[in-house]
């Protein structure tokens, strides 16, 4: 019976409307999942970042004058390293950076995880501007947010802020800046959602690759009789289809699942 309807136009017209309609809606679940998966990677981004202040000791950085001669302190001695050895633990972050705030609302410097051996060491006291707006926002809000940054001397990185508040009042003290390469990041998200717009392209091959054929099958039955596969051509298309939109649904909920325990332990 479905053999008999297809051979008419407006039945082949039909089935292409709904096989359209399918890859349409594949194609938005597609982008729900990029969406989710773009989301779920900057919160658990910014969950890792507020898991690192929760190890810094606000006492010890309040105790800091923002000046050189905090470097001569143990206070700085001991955040230091304790930022060296928590970009150590994460092998994605490339700079953990400790960003103060002055009376008149100029920024500083406090510190960041470089070696003291490396050039590139911030010195205490120095003048901050790289990212400004977003570091207000973080001392404004007491909240996290997200921003890319462009380097002076190419590339470019993902950077979350966080600000350190204290304990009793709730007032900002400082803000941790927490970079990570977005080259990385990027990796990152290409591996997410590959699943997800593979299965949407493959889709629409099957759709208008098998359509094309079922066009033209009368013709190619009539040229080979035997031909057993062309009798039965749309259960296949249907199968196929079916097949990959599961796959997709699948891969994508396990994803989520997998997320959600990651961010149970965060």
């Amino acid at each position: 019976m479905l053999s008999r309807w297809l051979k008419s136009t407006n039945s082949k017209r039909g089935l292409l409307f709904l096989l359209l309609l399918v890859l349409l809606l594949e194609a938005i679940f597609t982008w729900w999942a990029v969406a989710h998966v773009v989301n779920s990677m900057r919160a658990e981004f910014l969950s890792q970042a507020r898991l690192i202040i929760r190890a810094i000791n606000p006492r010890t950085v309040a105790n800091l004058s923002g000046t050189a001669s905090d470097t001569k302190t143990p206070e700085y001695t001991r955040l230091k390293e304790q930022l060296i050895v928590t970009q150590n633990i994460y092998p994605h972050i490339t700079r953990l950076t400790l960003i103060g705030m002055k009376e008149d609302g100029s920024l500083f410097y406090y510190m960041d995880s470089s070696s003291v051996t490396l050039e590139s060491e911030v010195i205490s006291g120095r003048g901050f501007s790289a990212s400004s707006d977003e570091v207000r926002k973080a001392y404004e809000a007491g909240s996290a947010l997200i921003a890319r940054q462009n380097q002076p001397e190419g590339g470019s990185f993902v950077s979350a802020f966080v600000s350190i508040t204290q304990p009793r009042t709730g007032e900002p003290i400082a803000v941790l800046r927490v970079d990570t390469d977005s080259r990385d990041w990027i990796n990152q998200l290409i591996g997410a959602i590959l699943i997800p717009v593979g299965s949407t392209a493959i889709l629409a091959l099957i759709i208008l690759g098998g359509f094309s054929y079922l066009v033209r099958r009368d013709q190619l039955v009539r040229d080979n009789p035997a031909n057993r596969i062309s009798l039965h051509f749309e259960a296949v298309i249907t199968l196929l289809a079916g097949v990959t939109v599961v796959l997709s649904a699948a891969y994508t909920l396990h994803q989520n699942e997998l997320y959600g325990r990651r961010m149970a332990f965060v």
